[in-house]
């Protein structure tokens, strides 16, 4: 466990630092889940267990890094334990390629079992245009079980796609951990209502050598009561992981979550993430001129938007505190209005009036997108 504090507090560490980059090209956003689950690894009985998962994750448009681990206490007494950090970027655009670098580490321990480690390198090349894509990767490492280092490798094919609330993936992967081979083909969704976000994958493995065969699925869902507090339920099957350390089993659980509104859920896959946070478009949008953008908090600390546009008929607004979904804005006066219940932090919005262009209106700051795009910004 003392490698597992080590790495948790370097995770935590490069993090904070990473959080003083200033507010207009990066965020924090934490997380806490605590909650029950009920836990059947594969040969042995099912079990209660307790569990706490805290989360910290640093965002940019170009960057991201995360530190997150995972504490499970059983009714036996017996504690599991999983820790990880990880981090990467994205190259700038070469028309629609871009490439990504990304690394992890990360370690595992089961009672008094022997600690599994493993410290894996990730290459990807992504062709995205508008609202689909899919890329290719190569992933190159060491898994360390028993102080015996494991070469690993694998590659990975991934399609994916968005229509309106709803992202969609289909993926093939392969794997070698020293004599251990598995494939998997697995298809994930994500569909957010307003309040609830909802995750579902399933799939199947096949030609392993050592790594298990079937089909698994898991499926998830969040509701959240208000802008810091969630109600998580989520259950399934998952195979196993030998680059990894876990091994495969059954479950169901029920938690609580505190912090910010993960703007993706742990399930997306990295370029779904980054996608999620800046609206995909193929032209940049234009400055909206004659729009006049007004922020108020109240004394409940509430958000309200107001944008003065007297000859509009309709008003609408979307940003990563909405899933980049359009919200209507209400008038009052040629004063158009929407209250937020928004926490401290970095968000990033487009406006639309009368059903025409998405775009910035004049006088609020910007950012641009990282995909050849301009987006409004508010802090």
């Amino acid at each position: 466990m003392r490698l597992a504090r080590s790495l948790s507090a370097l995770g935590l560490g490069a993090v904070g630092a990473l959080a003083r980059i200033p507010a207009l090209t990066a965020q924090v956003v934490n997380t806490l889940d605590a909650g029950v689950s009920i836990v059947r690894y594969d040969g042995f009985l099912a079990s209660g267990a307790a569990s706490v998962a805290p989360e910290v994750r640093f965002e940019s448009p170009r960057f991201s890094a995360s530190a997150r681990g995972t504490l499970l206490v059983f009714e036996s007494g017996n504690r599991s334990f999983q820790g990880q950090v990880s981090g990467g970027g994205f190259s700038p655009a070469v028309g629609p390629l871009r490439a990504e670098v990304a690394a992890e580490a990360g370690t595992s321990a089961y009672a008094a079992f022997a600690r599994f480690l493993h410290v894996l390198g990730l290459v990807r090349l992504h062709h995205m245009t508008g609202r689909r894509g899919f890329w290719l990767g190569a992933t190159l490492g060491q898994s360390i079980y028993a102080d015996t280092a494991q070469p690993t490798s694998g590659w990975e094919a991934v399609v994916w796609s968005r229509t309106g609330a709803t992202w969609l993936s289909a993926s093939a992967r392969a794997m070698r951990v020293r004599d251990t081979a598995y494939a998997d083909a697995e298809g994930r969704a994500r569909v957010t209502f307003g309040r609830v976000v909802v995750d579902g994958s399933a799939g199947t493995r096949f030609g392993g050598r050592g790594g298990g065969h079937g089909v698994y699925g898991e499926m998830s869902g969040s509701l959240w009561l208000s802008a810091g507090l969630a109600v998580v339920a989520g259950g399934g099957r998952y195979p196993s992981d030998p680059a990894r350390g876990s091994i495969p089993g059954r479950y169901v659980s029920l938690a609580m979550r505190l912090g910010q509104r993960a703007l993706a859920s742990r399930g997306v896959t990295p370029v779904l993430a980054l996608r999620q946070r800046y609206q995909p478009r193929d032209d940049p949008p234009p400055t909206l001129a004659g729009l006049r953008f007004e922020l108020r908090r109240a004394a409940d600390g509430a958000l309200t938007i107001r944008i003065h546009a007297p000859s509009a008929s309709r008003v609408e607004i979307m940003g990563d505190f909405s899933e980049w979904q359009a919200i209507t804005l209400v008038r009052t006066d040629g004063t158009w209005e929407v209250g937020l219940p928004l926490r401290p932090g970095l968000y990033r919005f487009n406006v639309r009036v009368d059903g025409g262009a998405w775009g910035v209106p004049s006088g609020v700051a910007t950012a641009a997108d990282d995909f050849d795009g301009v987006v409004a910004t508010i802090v």
